[in-house]
């Protein structure tokens, strides 16, 4: 009776060692998978056409709002009031919106 009990633990030991060493675990990188597909290209490439002339002009904009600060802070001390307020407004369009 022990001599079987021995030979099974035996056997299913061997057949649990075969059926581990043909399991094979897989990784997916799906960071890169996304970065590297052609999909993924494609709808960055329509992405980056689609918002590029939003792009520019709020480079455009943030160009012309710095040149209006530095403006306003070089020239503050020698302009009337209605001057420094008029660039301020220039400067903020969120205010000039609201008093549209």
């Amino acid at each position: 009776m022990r001599i079987r009990v021995f030979c099974c633990v035996v056997l299913s030991v061997f057949a649990t060692g075969l059926s581990a060493a043909d399991l094979k675990i897989g990784f997916v990188n799906v960071a890169r998978l996304l970065e590297k597909a052609p999909q993924a290209e494609r709808a960055k490439k329509d992405l980056e056409r689609e918002f590029k002339p939003r792009d520019t002009k709020l480079m455009n904009e943030q160009k012309a709002i710095k040149s209006m600060e530095e403006k306003l802070a070089k020239d503050e001390a020698v302009m009337s009031e209605s001057e420094r307020q008029k660039l301020e407004r220039d400067r903020n369009p969120s205010s000039k919106r609201s008093s549209s």
